[in-house]
């Protein structure tokens, strides 16, 4: 497509943005509240008021290759608005869970899932360390290993305390209990657990009366702090589990935080005061932004909130909470900015001022610039241009006499994978079809299929879809990749071919593009898409 078409497309869209943005003014913040490199919160916990901890994962030891990044201990004085990293702090929790005898990597195996504090002083730390606890008695500065009475090591999955008890339960039949601030243990005998039905979840009202669940949905009841239990009896349907599990962490009379992945949203009194990741802290100084992106609402992988885009000349500022809390991301090579589009599978793209585009792949972190025409399209329609309205250079292909098409899809995985070709030659009269595929039971190789020409077209027009269709995160990852590249040629005195090439994971649910062009709007990949739209076709030549 030509860059006036392009261009006149946009220029409504772009049009109304702007006149949306000046109807109402811009939000001011503060560019020192930056982002750290933090990839997942595994808890927050209250040491003091002002001494909050978080345990968190680092983007950078998983870009170096490590197969489990370690914890690092962040801390924060003023309740959780900035934070910074504690090395010290962090060296004593490393001590602690390294392994006895020659040294190792100390977090490769163990995880903390809990973090309690009795005093200021006094903490204790569970999860996955053998058959062990971590208990401190100066304020986090060292950490000892408290043995539990069991021989086999021990996953907790909860912990709770109520008027000066702490019980915890795991990966073992047993339910242990403490009455010394995690000093000694002693094991319940008579849990109402099994192997096959592990505890996952407790709640105590007081040091005697309490509940507990199994994986199995059955709840119990105690009215001795442990000692016995009663099996309670549903009075309807038993409520489904829910498939992922926030941590919630009481931090005040008033105050919880609830982690969710790299985000914790603070409550106080109920209220919403602020979602955001770990950041530092502001100058003070507060800047009204240049413009605004589209507000968006997603589900997928990562962006399960609401996430607003802003920029100031090329910094690019993120909100999770509607605009409360505001911290810079990323910034774009090149001021001034036009405008900010977002396309559903968390595709981030600027526009300069000069009509330069750059696109981001982690939500503004980083930036490239972008000459590619699918990039353009995505772009077009992620600023509220209808995909029926544009056409992109593969679209030559329903229109031309003679066109050639060759799709090599592939599945890569640990343990090998597969190769498969599909051609299409496309005259006045006729397309001739072949290819081959190893992926399925059977071996499939087709030398050359002729087909009418409107079946052939029937197969382009749907691969075409597929390869345009705007993608949706499926939430998920998967070690076996699908990986499709096109090539083409829209006309027979071409000497080059044009090529697009798509990667994606095989997980989730997909949108089933039929040979029609037809597809549900699940979650969506090109590279799923291309493929099994070049298989059918093979498949169907074969038969």
């Amino acid at each position: 497509m030509q860059r006036g078409v392009w261009v006149s497309l946009l220029a409504g869209v772009l049009l109304s943005l702007s006149r949306a943005e000046a109807a109402s003014p811009l939000p001011s913040v503060d560019l020192g509240v930056r982002e750290l490199d933090v990839w997942s919160v595994s808890l927050t916990s209250r040491r003091t008021d002002a001494d909050w901890w978080a345990l968190a994962r680092m983007n950078s030891d998983f870009e170096k290759g490590l197969l489990r990044s370690p914890l690092r201990v962040f801390r924060s004085a003023d309740a959780g608005r900035s934070w910074h990293a504690d090395v010290e702090a962090t060296a004593a929790v490393e001590n602690a869970l390294e392994p006895p005898g020659e040294p190792q990597e100390p977090s490769s195996s163990a995880t903390i899932d809990f973090l309690v504090w009795y005093t200021p002083e006094i903490g204790l730390m569970a999860g996955s360390i053998g058959a062990n606890v971590l208990r401190t008695t100066d304020g986090g500065l060292t950490w000892n290993h408290v043995a539990l009475p069991l021989a086999d090591a021990l996953w907790v999955y909860d912990l709770e305390r109520a008027a000066g008890r702490t019980w915890i339960c795991g990966s073992s039949r047993n339910i242990f209990r403490s009455d010394d601030a995690g000093a000694t243990w002693i094991e319940l005998r008579e849990t109402p657990f099994s192997s096959n039905d592990r505890c996952v979840d407790m709640s105590f009202q007081d040091a005697e009366r309490g509940w507990a669940a199994g994986v199995k949905g059955f709840l119990w009841a105690t009215e001795d702090g442990g000692t016995t239990w009663r099996r309670l009896e549903p009075s309807g349907q038993m409520p489904e589990k829910p498939r992922s599990r926030e941590r919630v962490a009481v931090m005040g009379d008033d105050t919880v935080v609830r982690v969710n992945r790299g985000l914790l949203s603070t409550y106080v009194s109920e209220r919403l005061v602020r979602t955001s990741p770990l950041t530092t802290a502001g100058s003070g100084v507060l800047v009204p932004l240049d413009g605004l992106g589209p507000r968006r609402q997603d589900t997928g992988f990562g962006w399960k909130r609401d996430s607003w885009f802003g920029w100031k000349e090329g910094q690019i500022v993120l909100s999770h909470d509607q605009g409360l809390s505001w911290f810079v991301v990323g910034r774009v090579p090149e001021a001034p900015l036009r405008t900010l589009a977002i396309t559903k599978d968390g595709k981030l793209f600027a526009q300069t001022q000069a009509e330069k585009l750059f696109v981001s792949m982690d939500r503004g972190r980083t930036w490239k610039r972008s000459t590619a025409w699918l990039d353009a399209y995505d772009f077009a329609v992620a600023t509220g241009a209808s995909p029926e309205g544009l056409e992109s250079p593969l679209h030559c292909l329903l229109t031309t006499p003679e066109a050639a098409v060759k799709v090599r899809f592939d599945i890569m995985g640990c343990f090998g994978g597969t190769e498969s070709q599909l051609e299409l030659d496309l005259s006045k009269n006729h397309v001739l079809l072949s290819g081959h595929s190893d992926a399925g039971e059977k071996a499939l190789k087709v030398r050359s299929r002729k087909l009418p020409r409107d079946e052939g077209l029937r197969i382009l027009r749907a691969l075409v879809n597929a390869a345009t269709q705007q993608e949706t995160p499926p939430g998920c990852y998967s070690t076996i990749q699908y990986k499709t590249v096109i090539e083409w040629s829209c006309s027979p005195k071409e000497s080059w071919r044009r090529t697009v090439a798509f990667d994606a994971s095989d997980c989730g649910q997909i949108a089933r593009v039929d040979l029609a062009g037809g597809a549900t709007p699940l979650s969506y990949a090109r590279s799923l898409g291309v493929y099994k739209v070049a298989s059918h076709a093979l498949e169907g030549a074969a038969r």
